[in-house]
């Protein structure tokens, strides 16, 4: 029996669960749901039209009400750090309960001074990796709301600018919906965060959070990708030592096994089961009292645990469950002591409880098996939620960072599907119906625009050298630059350029198999001088053509931000600035980047070959088959 604990807790489950993380990292919230365009937008402009006639200036007792909110937050807050540590200084991320106490006392002045409120405010904004625990999340929103409040009972303009602002919320969602650039994203984006400071027009954000978040990366996996990650063959020597009933038992023998993953169809939860089939062979010695019992033993067990991962409520594991038989053939009995009498009453003992013997082996070793995989798993699962975790708090020094989700997860009985949102302050995604999924691929990627837009759009107003944006670039799609390391997809030695972003960062679009890439720069550093900023575009023709996705550079442009061809002309200074430019873009793109097959590295994943390839209406749809090579 403690082989088959000892095979299945530590030499099988641990790896392959370890390895069925990697993939599941699956949390789900609230899925979207989608209404008619028309009638949304026309509530939308009712909603808008009813606010605007509404506004009315904000009472001294609404700053009063936000300011107690946002102490009573804080206080809650300082609480829970010093339960864990009781030191002064003690930090949750980047603020201390000094400085809480600090910024609780301020508010309860009546008179708070503006220079810890904007620190409060930064370092709260921060500590990006408490941003999932509620105490802090209720800290920092109390204090964004207050702010939100207090800035508009001191503005003048307040009633004007909010009239202003419900009017024209409207036109800015039927131009979203009509083309889903970074440049409208971003100003929608800006406007729900508004609305969530503020706490005002809650039935408008509503309205659009249910209509306009959509998914905008979607996968599709064939179980022959999955399966790989579970299926073993097991065959392995084992020693045996139990007590059952009084009687200890030695011995040694075989233990066969196979281990699988199945997937369980449902449309409303992805479901896969884990299973082990197994098989012991033993030949074991049983000492009870004066009698020595040697028998040939065959244990069979079958191990089940299914795990759901739903949007409303993420990964669960269901309790394991064991089904087993024993069959025990004792070969011989002997005594320590002589005697007819004793090795007959013996023996009878012997046959009389081998019954109940085999039925208290089955029963331990069922509790054993049960109690372990779920130990194990739960185990597992936790290190899962806590990479989910980490997947939305990324280290506040990356520029480079999104927000992920999942809002739908579902099985066939032959694949998982599963659709991801990328945000980022706002939530702004794609309501664009992607194309219908290749079927002739075991793994399958969609990914839209505004996906890339989501992501790319905190590097707003940061200056990065190429040196440090190659080397983001690289952490954010590590499998593409492995697989690029060939060709010029390679970081700079030397960063000879320095670029400071505008507001729209970067915009992206996925059309007629072409990939358009617009770089928008406020400025450009080279030698430590300053140039104009420039719109850098880049154009690449993505095909799929002996079993590799081949990106060619079609076309560099670079144009001062701003400048329209058929109206400006370019000053001596600016056709200069655009030659240094283009001649340092062309020469890091120059050559084509070529993605070949995916391997697992440290997961046991099979080598996967691309297949398909596709980029339209705003989505790259990328295929891949299992390589049988």
């Amino acid at each position: 029996m403690k082989s088959i604990f000892h095979l299945i807790t530590k030499r099988f489950y641990p790896s392959r669960l370890e390895c069925f993380c990697g993939l599941a990292v699956l949390l789900c919230w609230g899925s979207p749901v989608f209404s008619a365009e028309g009638e949304f937008l026309s509530e939308i402009q009712l909603k808008c039209n009813t606010l605007s006639k509404n506004v009315r200036p904000v009472p001294s007792s609404r700053v009063t009400a936000a300011g107690q909110q946002t102490i009573a937050a804080v206080e809650t807050l300082i609480g829970r750090i010093r339960y864990y540590d009781s030191r002064e200084n003690s930090v949750a991320g980047s603020i201390s309960v000094r400085e809480l106490r600090g910024l609780r006392e301020t508010l309860e002045s009546g008179k708070p001074d503006p220079k810890i409120l904007a620190t409060a405010q930064e370092k709260f904004h921060k500590s990006r990796q408490w941003h999932q625990e509620k105490v802090f999340s209720d800290a920092m929103q109390g204090l964004d709301h207050y702010l939100t409040v207090k800035q508009s009972f001191e503005d003048k303009e307040y009633v004007s600018q909010r009239i202003n602002f419900f009017q024209k919320l409207p036109g800015l969602v039927e131009k979203y919906q009509q083309k889903q650039d970074a440049a409208t994203s971003i100003l929608l984006a800006e406007a729900v965060k508004f609305m969530e400071e503020s706490r005002e027009g809650t039935e408008v954000l509503d309205l659009l959070k249910a209509n306009l978040t959509g998914p905008n990366v979607k996968f599709r996996v064939n179980i022959n990708v999955l399966s790989p990650l579970f299926e073993r063959t097991i065959n392995e020597n084992i020693d045996v030592q139990e007590n059952i009933l009084g009687t200890q038992i030695r011995g040694n023998g075989t233990f066969f096994g196979k281990t699988s993953m199945a997937l369980i169809p449902n449309n409303h939860t992805a479901k896969i089961q884990l299973a082990v089939d197994s098989a012991m062979v033993t030949h074991t010695l049983g000492v009870n009292g004066p009698a020595r019992i040697l028998s040939d033993n065959v244990i069979t067990a079958a191990t089940v645990k299914n795990l759901l991962v739903s949007p409303e409520n993420g990964i669960i594991a269901e309790s394991a469950s064991t089904e087993g038989t024993i069959e025990s053939n004792v070969q011989n009995i002997s005594f320590t002591r002589q005697g007819p009498l004793l090795r007959q009453i013996g023996t009878n003992q012997v046959y009389s409880r081998k019954a109940a013997s085999e039925a208290e082996s089955l029963r331990l070793a069922k509790l054993k098996i049960n109690r372990n995989v779920d130990d194990k798993v739960e185990t597992e699962i936790a290190k899962v939620n806590g990479k989910i975790r980490q997947w939305n708090t990324l280290p506040e020094e990356a520029p480079i960072r999104a927000n992920f989700s999942v809002t739908r997860a579902k099985t066939t009985d032959r694949e998982l599907f599963f659709n991801m949102l990328t945000s980022t302050d706002g939530f702004l995604t794609t309501t664009v119906q992607s194309p219908v999924f290749s079927r002739r691929s075991d793994l399958y990627v969609q990914i839209h625009q505004s996906a890339i837009h989501n992501t790319m759009s905190p590097l707003a107003n940061q200056t990065l050298d190429e040196k440090e944006l190659w080397e983001e670039l690289r952490q954010l799609f590590p499998a593409m630059f492995e697989a690029s390391q060939k060709s010029a997809a390679k970081t700079p030695q030397e960063s000879f350029l320095t670029l400071g972003f505008a507001a729209v960062p970067v915009d992206v679009s996925f059309e007629e198999d072409m990939i358009k890439i617009k770089v928008n720069t406020l400025f450009l550093r080279e030698n430590k001088r300053d140039y104009p900023g420039m719109e850098i575009t880049l154009v690449y023709k993505i095909t799929g053509q002996n079993n590799r996705f081949r990106l060619e550079p079609v076309e560099v442009q670079a144009l001062p931000l701003g400048f329209n061809p058929k109206v400006n002309r370019m000053s001596v200074r600016e056709q200069t600035i655009r030659t240094i430019v283009l001649k340092r873009i062309r020469k890091l793109t120059e050559k084509p980047i070529v993605l070949g097959t995916l391997r697992g590295n440290d997961l046991p994943l099979p080598a996967l070959r691309p297949s398909y390839v596709s980029a339209k209406d705003g989505w790259l749809s990328l295929g891949y088959v299992v390589d049988s090579k």
